[in-house]
């Protein structure tokens, strides 16, 4: 047993002393004891407020006679359901535990030594988190004032080093899509040697064609395009998510990849709700209709925000830092994102009318105090 605890420096890779430790674990009850606050209303982490599918929640009051078994190990059956109602084998499909280690494998995968990863900004901070893990980084493109993604921009901030340029579509924490065709200019005119991540993380909420990833997948060779069951699928707690690509890139991943990365609740709840595609659009309606009714009370009380194509929207306020922690105060948890064209900027998840009720009423409090 080492004495002195700091002499563990001497054995840790200097690049992973410099990357902070994720903050995920907010402790509700201590928030409470402190502000003498019971209850809060969480619009902060863009979980979905309507809850996974009846059909999933089921099949979990199934599994206790099977919790002592390992899981499917390359998790075969989730992965045919998938490919099933994307109209592709499971063989172009891996399923993962959450988008998190899917990045993780395909950093592992194609971020060669001494070279970057590119993306833009505002967006998906474990981008760079998870490529400076690696002793690399994210080189980031910032999008344009009105958020926009400009596909220029990104190839002529690419070099020779540029490994991997991953991108998210729905982007978080702006809400905005670009369109395949655009997308599909920007493939043509980039080099084979470049992987090229899509995040679609939120695509069940868009207005884009989320069954066109055949098409796309079988168009380019280095394609990959990431999906989850934690948003409008309402499993985050479950940890679950898929990469889409061709059979030779899934294989190579396969080879990575941890035996039994996907527990067996992850997978039998994923499954039956990929098959329950009327629950999903009962709450990608509910979802839309509660950002209209948020739109329109912003809209009468003269508070601007950003429309998404997601379950969060950007609201403009006079200092985001600011008024987040004011509404922290007074039992409400929204995002502040820490770059400076979205320091005025709040990020709040579309929860229920209730919640929505209670977050405008603080809201105006804080304002307008």
């Amino acid at each position: 047993m080492c004495k002195d605890a700091t002499n563990l420096k001497t054995y840790i890779n200097n690049k992973l002393q410099q990357i902070e430790t994720h903050n995920t674990s907010i402790s509700l009850k201590d928030i409470g004891k402190e502000y003498d606050i019971e209850s809060f209303i969480m619009l902060s982490s863009n979980e979905s407020h309507f809850g996974a599918s009846p059909r999933a929640i089921a099949k979990l009051s199934q599994l206790g006679s099977y919790i002592n078994n390992y899981p499917v190990g390359d998790s075969y059956y989730l992965r045919r359901t998938i490919g099933k109602k994307l109209g592709l084998l499971p063989e172009n499909i891996l399923c993962g535990s959450g988008i998190d280690e899917l990045i993780q494998l395909l950093y592992i995968a194609f971020l060669e030594f001494n070279k970057h990863v590119l993306s833009v900004r505002p967006s998906f901070d474990e981008y760079h988190i998870l490529a400076k893990k690696l002793n690399s980084y994210c080189k980031w493109v910032d999008l344009s004032d009105n958020f926009k993604l400009d596909f220029q921009s990104i190839l002529d901030n690419m070099d020779g080093n540029t490994s991997i340029v991953i991108l998210a579509n729905p982007n978080n924490p702006t809400g905005q899509v670009f369109v395949y065709s655009e997308f599909e200019q920007f493939m043509d005119k980039l080099s084979q040697d470049v992987l090229v991540i899509l995040d679609e993380a939120y695509i069940e909420y868009s207005s884009l064609n989320r069954y066109y990833v055949k098409d796309l997948i079988s168009k380019y060779y280095n394609l990959c395009v990431m999906r989850t069951f934690s948003k409008a699928y309402g499993l985050a707690g479950v940890r679950c998510g898929y990469i889409i690509s061709n059979k030779d890139i899934i294989s190579l991943i396969n080879c990575i990849r941890t035996p039994f990365n996907v527990n067996i609740v992850a997978q039998v709840m994923a499954q039956s709700a990929i098959e329950d595609e009327v629950y999903l659009q009962y709450v990608i309606k509910q979802n839309n209709d509660n950002k209209e009714y948020l739109y329109n009370k912003l809209d009468l009380l003269g508070i601007d925000y950003i429309k998404s194509e997601t379950n969060f929207i950007l609201i403009k306020t006079y200092n985001g830092y600011e008024i987040t922690n004011l509404l922290l105060k007074e039992g409400v948890l929204v995002c502040f994102l820490d770059h400076e064209i979205l320091k005025d900027y709040i990020r709040v998840t579309v929860g229920s009318i209730d919640d929505l009720e209670l977050f405008l009423d603080r809201l105006v409090k804080v304002l307008y105090k």
